[in-house]
């Protein structure tokens, strides 16, 4: 199988040619459907990957979400030109997903 750079993650190799794919990941075919638009992340806090870090001042609810995971993620998203704007949902898989899927693991997936 051969591996070629990231064209998202330059330092990191992959192979796009599992399942049948011949190499054809292309970022163009992908960014402009995420830019500028709301993309929801489900994820539940379990450490050390995900954690809920609080709001530094004890007055305000508000949270901050960080982990390895999430930071590659955040890190994968800089990429996108415009960025998304990123959505928590601390639920196990959104409310959409559940409803279009009867498996939970589908709709945590979705």
């Amino acid at each position: 199988r051969k591996y070629d750079p990231s064209t998202v993650l330059p330092w990191l190799y992959y192979s796009y040619e599992t399942c049948g794919y011949l190499n054809s990941y292309d970022t163009s075919r992908v960014f402009p459907g995420l830019g500028n638009s709301d993309l929801i992340v489900a994820t539940t806090t379990y450490r050390p990957y995900h954690i809920v870090q609080p709001h530094p001042d004890p007055e305000r609810d508000d949270v901050t979400f960080t982990g390895p995971y999430l930071e590659f993620f955040k890190t994968a998203m800089s990429f996108v030109n415009p960025p998304p704007n990123i959505v928590w949902d601390t639920s196990f898989a959104t409310a959409q997903s559940r409803e279009l899927f009867s498996s939970s693991y589908t709709a945590c997936v979705h």
